[in-house]
């Protein structure tokens, strides 16, 4: 029988004035927040406590060289999902420790996603609705890692358990020795079940400002996912967003252009804030992306 075991490092059982609840007490919710719009040091602590929860509850993971680990973030498509960056830091420990112990690396991977339908965010879903939506996805994962492989799946968040639903659908077909389901937090199922705005307010507590993120990239402290695009994307004050932008090298500016454009959202889409201020920085440093451009008659 497949040994299947779920850890979280908090389980949220109620909300009760605005709080919200766990085990331990009081969540620190603007923090998470922050972590899915691309801050890396929360990402950091619960990867970290996520590799620390698993090695204790399977210590094979540091003793056993025979069966291969790979390690699934959520899936994706292009740009990165927040709950990524918690699984390459829970990756980044788990393998320092595996080095100690002479063992090969745990494999890090991205399993494969596409979603059929309009892209409507989860969080604005009911628990039937979210059954439906992940009903319609299709996932991919490479056989040949998977099989008799211990898989460990990380994600930042459980609420009705469609995704991971979905992903044991993929993944036990192809005959994994385990699977161990990790999230940073798990959300009560009673709770889930009554409230289900529960997810969208724990995700906004602390929505950044374009300056929170520039603050981020000062310190080293942000990767660029999904979430802060789509925020970018949509921040209505364009003075905040130039400010970000022009204080942000040339490399920077680059990966953003590229994200926007592998996103489904066009270079030179300028009702958008974000695009009319990148190509006006890129313009001003005189750019060879913007030369192209200007010479195809877009701008």
């Amino acid at each position: 029988m497949l040994r299947t075991t779920r850890l979280a490092i908090y389980e949220i059982q109620a909300a009760e004035n605005g709080r919200l609840v766990t085990q331990y007490g009081d969540f620190d919710a603007a923090s998470y927040s922050k972590m899915k719009y691309g801050h890396t040091v929360p990402a950091r602590d619960y990867g970290y406590r996520l590799a620390r929860m698993l090695t204790e509850a399977n210590p094979a993971l540091l003793a056993d060289a025979d069966t291969p680990v790979v390690i699934y973030g959520p899936a994706t498509r292009h740009t990165p999902k927040p709950a990524q960056a918690i699984a390459f830091y829970l990756a980044q420990l788990l393998n320092h420790w595996r080095a100690e112990h002479r063992l090969p690396p745990a494999l890090l991977h991205d399993m494969k996603h596409v979603r059929q339908g309009p892209a409507v965010p989860y969080s604005a879903l009911n628990h039937d609705q979210r059954r439906d939506a992940m009903a319609a996805t299709i996932d991919y994962a490479d056989p040949n890692v998977v099989r008799g492989a211990r898989v460990i799946c990380v994600d930042d968040l459980i609420v009705t358990g469609a995704v991971e639903a979905k992903m044991a659908e993929t993944l036990e077909l192809l005959r994994p020795a385990e699977i161990h389901y990790l999230y940073a937090i798990r959300v009560h199922s009673s709770l889930a079940a009554t409230d289900p705005e529960v997810e969208d307010r724990i995700n906004t507590a602390g929505r950044p400002c374009p300056a929170l993120l520039a603050e981020f990239l000062k310190h080293d402290q942000f990767l660029l996912n999904d979430r802060a695009l789509r925020l970018l994307l949509t921040w209505p004050k364009e003075d905040e967003v130039y400010a970000l932008l022009v204080s942000q090298g040339d490399l920077f500016l680059e990966v953003l252009l590229n994200e926007i454009s592998a996103t489904g959202f066009q270079y030179y889409d300028f009702s958008r804030h974000l695009v009319q201020c990148l190509w006006r920085i890129l313009e001003e440093r005189q750019h060879p992306w913007c030369l192209a451009v200007a010479r195809s008659g877009q701008r």
